[in-house]
């Protein structure tokens, strides 16, 4: 940006020196460029919408290919360890996305207590108030944390029938259909400054 400065302010010099003024084509072109360098006072509020969006977005895709149908004959959680269930393929989807998109996608299990572990202080505490939520029957929804001025923290509950966590602990003393366990939680970290430039 500096050299295009350097080069406006040569022709000027040029121009000018050489007895000539302005044409309207060179006003046009400074006003333009003094346009472009102006900066854009975003709202937070803005940016939390957008990266809100990109969120959803981003998890609609992967949702929708991860879950059966897609090419899949089972559920996408190993009822024994909690783990998604993914090939190498899948892996590759969620990497071209996590690319595409410049977010960290992950997902951290409600069973495998290492991948909480590995998990930042802010997504263990949005994990913990999903918990929370799932034990007292509260509502459950996408959230979103800004993390640092550079990342926001944009997270969903995966849950499941607690009918089928309980009949595969072989514990099912009444009927729990209405009921849901969570079976782990997706974290996406959505980098702020992609988000800005898309104003």
């Amino acid at each position: 940006m500096q050299q295009l400065y350097i080069i406006i302010f040569t022709l000027l010099i040029l121009n000018t020196g050489c007895g000539g003024k302005l044409s309207e084509e060179d006003r046009k072109a400074i006003a333009e460029t003094k346009e472009r360098r102006e900066f854009k006072k975003i709202k937070e509020a803005d940016i939390i919408a957008t990266a809100s969006q990109k969120g959803r977005d981003i998890l609609q895709l992967l949702e929708e290919y991860l879950n059966p149908g897609h090419g899949r004959d089972s559920t996408t959680i190993d009822p024994s360890t909690g783990k998604l269930l993914l090939s190498d393929n899948d892996i590759d989807i969620i990497d071209s996305l996590s690319r595409s998109h410049a977010t960290d996608i992950t997902f951290i299990s409600a069973v495998d207590a290492s991948a909480l572990e590995q998990a930042s202080p802010k997504e263990k505490e949005v994990f913990e108030a999903y918990l929370y939520n799932v034990e007292e029957g509260l509502e459950m929804r996408d959230n979103i944390q800004k993390i640092n001025d550079s990342t926001l923290l944009y997270t969903r509950p995966l849950l499941r029938p607690l009918m089928e966590v309980l009949q595969e602990k072989d514990s099912v003393s009444r009927d729990f259909s209405d009921k849901k366990a969570m079976a782990g939680m997706w974290s996406l970290r959505i980098s702020r400054k992609e988000i800005i430039r898309r104003f």
